[in-house]
């Protein structure tokens, strides 16, 4: 605990332009009594309340007490500790209590609880949604018991403009993704441990012939769904394909089922914006 008290008052001295001797005379003590505060002593009880004054924080803050911080270190110990398919599950289970914060329903906390969420099954391919639409941001969760994301992002300070700017790049690989094959060809890799596969064998397992594979295999590679590895052997280059390390196609899926979804039941909605989405 006197290291964190040490550290923070150096860190406060440093932030307020305060040299050691300074601070010293401030505090009535000696340059070498702070000095010896920040190589991990601690100070005085009774100096304590005038240290936070000087610096304008709480006595608590000092120690490393404060209640986010406590907070943040707490849940991430917690997650920590558990192992991975019980880290997501109870992940989930704190995103869901983010939600129902945000939402500025006094009641959600009480009727939403993290409980409540794995009573939601689906039939016939319904949807459970969450949606939060602010002007501070928004949120969309899926609360399928069997199928579940969560998304956020607080609304960027120029507004989502952005996320429609420079679209040509967005536009090509929507052309591709438009492509029935590259499905096919995805899933196939999908299936695999992520190690290389000939060209050959993707034609095979998919019943795409080579002559249309090549310049399909082509054009995911420039959209970065693969990576095309190149060997050299007796009879000439060897080209094989990885699926690229990128996660980003699946919530883009997800979130393409939930646009098309014609059978949503939005099972949690807060609407509230009173401003434009753009800027």
């Amino acid at each position: 605990m006197s290291e964190v008290i040490g550290k923070r008052i150096k860190a406060l001295r440093i932030k307020n332009g305060y040299t050691q001797e300074e601070l010293g005379n401030i505090l009535g003590v000696t340059t070498q009594a702070v000095s010896k505060w920040e190589r991990g002593g601690t100070p005085d009880t009774e100096l304590l309340p005038e240290i936070s004054e000087l610096f304008g924080v709480s006595i608590d803050h000092l120690f490393g007490l404060d209640k986010k911080e406590q907070l943040d270190a707490m849940i991430s110990r917690e997650i920590s500790g558990l192992e991975p398919e019980e880290a997501f599950r109870r992940a989930f289970e704190l995103c869901w209590a983010i939600d129902t914060g945000i939402s500025s329903f006094d009641s959600a906390n009480d009727t939403f609880s993290p409980s409540t969420i794995d009573t939601i099954k689906s039939e016939s391919g319904q949807y459970f949604l969450s949606r939060l639409l602010l002007d501070e941001g928004m949120i969309s969760a899926k609360m399928n018991t069997d199928s579940r994301y969560f998304f956020l992002i607080p609304k960027p300070e120029k507004g989502y403009n952005e996320l429609f700017q420079d679209i040509d790049d967005c536009l090509k690989l929507f052309s591709i993704l438009a492509e029935k094959e590259v499905f096919q060809v995805l899933s196939f890799m999908y299936k695999r441990m992520n190690t290389p596969v000939s060209l050959s064998l993707i034609s095979i397992k998919t019943n795409i012939d080579k002559n249309t594979l090549l310049p399909l295999m082509k054009k995911m590679e420039e959209a970065r769904l693969v990576v095309c590895i190149e060997t050299e052997t007796e009879n000439g280059i060897l080209k094989s394909y990885t699926y690229s390390n990128e996660p980003s196609l699946l919530p883009l899926m997800a979130f393409a089922k939930e646009i098309c979804n014609d059978k949503p039941i939005n099972f949690f909605t807060n609407f509230m914006c009173n401003k434009p989405l753009f800027k």
